[in-house]
């Protein structure tokens, strides 16, 4: 991967559905804003190529997903390297993710040399984490706890796997149980000090 050079930062925020993800990528972007130009990666105009090659997803080979997922991320960067000339870009979601999902279905991810990829490493990473009975409530207050969610505490669940892998991919982890998204937020811009 390589070093930004954009004088804007690139910003990810990782986890499993129901930690804050959404909520704290649009509190940042509204917070950076304030002193300098900001977007939020998900609400710019851009065609995502997976959803071109969703046929390959859905007919359930794992390895056509991941290099599927992998090659989307390659063409995203092209967007995000334009994106960074003029703002802070904060994504909700970014390769640690596929890497992660992938890895928890037991999809062999080492094949990957990710620091080679030619694309821009992000200048900072964070994953979010809460407590299970706190992320189940935020997904029900939504309307979207699933039935993989619901097995989520079981022992070697696939949410477990795939937060397991986000822990070794991203040293900077935040647990948000107790947080208000404002104390996040503040949190964040503190570890960022982007002054």
């Amino acid at each position: 991967m390589i070093p930004n050079p954009h004088p804007f930062k690139f910003i990810v925020i990782e986890g499993i559905d129901g930690v804050g993800k959404t909520t704290l990528t649009r509190l940042l972007v509204d917070a950076l804003s304030q002193k300098s130009r900001a977007v939020r990666f998900e609400d710019t105009a851009f065609d995502n190529p997976t959803a071109l090659l969703k046929a390959g997803i859905e007919a359930g080979d794992q390895d056509v997903s991941l290099f599927t997922y992998v090659l989307s991320a390659l063409y995203k960067d092209r967007h995000l390297r334009g994106l960074l000339r003029t703002s802070h870009v904060v994504a909700d979601r970014w390769l640690p993710s596929v890497l992660a999902h992938h890895a928890a279905r037991g999809v062999g991810v080492d094949v990957l040399n990710v620091e080679s990829l030619p694309m821009l490493r992000p200048d900072f990473s964070f994953l979010l984490t809460a407590q299970e009975p706190i992320r189940r409530a935020r997904l029900e207050a939504r309307g979207e706890l699933n039935e993989k969610d619901r097995r989520a505490n079981e022992p070697g669940s696939e949410l477990a796997r795939i937060e397991a892998v986000f822990k070794q991919l991203i040293p900077t982890q935040i647990d948000t149980t107790s947080l208000s998204p404002d104390a996040l937020l503040t949190r964040l811009l503190e570890h960022m000090n982007l002054d």
